[in-house]
């Protein structure tokens, strides 16, 4: 007869049973990862918190109460896109405001639009000062 115990005798046949730190050690690094493809996939695709910045295309003043531009503007997806442009003087004063607004649409070409700004003195410059969602 063998002096072995039952469970000595399966354990010299099959093996020695696992003490389970094998799914800790594999595990806990495996539910990090994860964690981490989630938070990138989350703010890899979440909607911007801010619109791009306009480009101006071409600019020019019309006469002393009037300018003109040219500008080109990104539309969101989701939100209505609100984009200012200011009209300056020879002094970089502000002499004239106007702002544009892009619907949101599910192209993402770039929208043109030519503006006239009216002014208090003649400009000599249009410049994009902020966009944002409405």
């Amino acid at each position: 007869m063998s002096t072995h115990a039952p469970a000595d005798l399966q354990a010299s046949r099959y093996g020695r049973k696992s003490s389970g730190r094998r799914g800790i050690r594999y595990g806990i690094p495996a539910a990090l990862a994860a964690v981490a493809v989630g938070v990138a996939a989350w703010w890899a695709f979440a909607p911007s918190d801010s619109p791009g910045t306009p480009q101006i295309i071409r600019y020019s003043a019309l006469d002393a109460a009037h300018a003109s531009a040219l500008v080109e503007i990104a539309p969101d997806r989701q939100r209505d896109t609100v984009c200012g442009f200011i009209a300056r003087s020879n002094f970089q004063a502000d002499v004239g405001y106007y702002e544009v607004r892009v619907p949101a649409t599910e192209a993402a070409a770039p929208q043109r639009h030519e503006i006239v700004i009216r002014t208090i003195e003649p400009p000599t410059a249009v410049v994009a000062d902020e966009c944002w969602f409405e």
